[in-house]
């Protein structure tokens, strides 16, 4: 028998608390896994998806839930984990620190579009039915555009 809505939102919901459990420092690295284990809908072609609203169909935490919740929870905190985020070595983490920091620092996306200004691995952007692909360069320049 498969679980029901209830069921499926509030293992979601479980799965966002513990995430969030504690202080920013030792929340980061679950948020983190959270970010690195995000689902991608070109896994044949290598192709990274970052998630930047609610899509249908997915009912347990999305990626941009966790880091969303993370930015709100702890705020200042939050910018220093994400800023750091931009060296990380996987893609899908800089790409999600870049989305978040063009909504809470759009001031200085150029200067973050310099950090990430060499990272050539391709993704894929949704939002709703709406989607944009490209390079994590081309990402940054594409946040700081529209910021």
């Amino acid at each position: 028998m498969e679980p029901s809505v209830t069921e499926l939102e509030a293992e979601r919901r479980a799965i966002l608390d513990t995430a969030l459990n504690g202080t920013a420092s030792e929340s980061w690295p679950r948020v983190r896994q959270i970010l690195v284990e995000s689902p991608s809908l070109f896994t044949d072609r290598r192709i990274h998806t970052i998630w930047e609203g609610p899509t249908r169909g997915w009912l347990l935490p999305l990626p941009f839930e966790a880091l969303r919740d993370f930015v709100r929870r702890y705020r200042s905190d939050a910018s220093q984990h994400l800023v750091a985020a931009l060296e990380d070595s996987n893609p899908n983490v800089v790409r999600y620190a870049l989305h978040a920091l063009s909504d809470v620092a759009p001031e200085h996306m150029a200067a973050y579009a310099g950090i990430v200004a060499g990272r050539r691995e391709t993704i894929h952007a949704i939002f709703g039915s709406f989607g944009w692909e490209g390079t994590l360069a081309e990402y940054a320049i594409h946040l700081q555009d529209e910021a």
